[in-house]
């Protein structure tokens, strides 16, 4: 599905302490967890099959929709496999001619449609992006390109000149303030999720580590594998962040906190979507709370919105 922007508002709406367990009774503690991440954040940093988003999309288009300056309309001739020593680039038939990318060194497959997918450029940062978009430019997939990506590219199009255009004005190259991984992110919503853009073996190790301290900080919480990996990912896009019992997660409808401890601790703050900048002022000062050990106080939270924002 492709992001969509939403209309600024100009008052806060603050919804009562919720408690989760009233909410979802028939759930455990991370049945919720996990559903509280699938209903507040738009889309999934990536998702468990990398193919299920590009056949959503296949199925959708048509060769009327075939991007101007695609990867699609780029290639010349025949596709056969190309790989070196990072990488291996396929097309798949039995995929409707997908292209596919898997990255040997990270373990990583990506899968996408050529006909809505473009090479684009960020000329501040010299970074080359490859990107899938549908025709409204709503973004559905994205991945780096370095040398060695853009060497197989050129092997498997047979063209030299690769045509680059500029990066969507609106999506932009964000950091990560705990990890420190680059992730793309809507301009006008942040809170629309990132796609992070993993590129060296000790990002993916930092993932990891992240994930381990998601299972052995918060038991009751993080009941799983997927889950812990899940909140890691969530972590290092600027989606959630941990305080000393619990779990503040930031959706598109509201701050939500998950305590580890006590489940009568649990509480959410229903907000609208803001004007650009909120979402990173929030973010700004989660991380402040988190450091005076005041992330999970409910009344911190309504009285810094009411504050600055009615």
């Amino acid at each position: 599905m492709s992001i969509i922007s939403f209309r600024c508002h100009t008052t806060i709406h603050l919804a009562p302490l919720v408690n989760q367990e009233t909410i979802h009774q028939d759930m455990d503690r991370g049945q919720q967890l996990m559903s509280r991440i699938n209903q507040g954040i738009l889309r999934e940093i990536k998702p468990k099959n990398p193919l299920v988003e590009w056949y959503y999309w296949k199925d959708k288009h048509t060769v009327s929709d075939v991007t101007e300056h695609s990867l699609f309309k780029m290639a010349q001739g025949m596709l056969s496999p190309v790989e070196n020593d990072n990488y291996r680039l396929e097309e798949i038939e039995e995929l409707n001619n997908a292209w596919a990318v898997y990255d040997k060194k990270l373990n990583t497959f990506f899968a996408f449609d050529p006909a809505i997918t473009t090479l684009q450029k960020d000329e501040k940062r010299n970074r080359v992006l490859v990107v899938c978009e549908d025709k409204e430019h709503g973004l559905i997939d994205v991945i780096e390109a370095g040398a060695l990506l853009l060497e197989c590219l050129r092997a498997f199009t047979g063209i030299e000149e690769l045509c680059f255009l500029p990066v969507n004005p609106d999506y932009y190259i964000w950091t990560g303030t705990v990890t420190g991984i680059d992730g793309l992110k809507m301009r006008s919503n942040g809170y629309a999720g990132t796609w992070l853009l993993l590129q060296s073996e000790s990002q993916v190790k930092k993932l990891r580590m992240l994930a381990t301290i998601y299972s052995m900080d918060y038991p009751n919480l993080v009941d799983s594998d997927e889950l812990a990996r899940r909140l890691a990912k969530e972590e290092a896009a600027g989606q959630c962040v941990r305080s000393r019992h619990g779990i503040v997660l930031f959706t598109e409808e509201g701050l939500v906190y998950m305590d580890g401890t006590n489940p009568d601790n649990d509480w959410e703050l229903k907000y609208p979507i803001y004007e650009n900048d909120c979402y990173y002022e929030m973010l700004r000062f989660a991380y402040w709370k988190q450091v005076s050990g005041e992330l999970e106080n409910y009344c911190a939270w309504k009285a810094w919105l009411n504050k600055d924002f009615t």
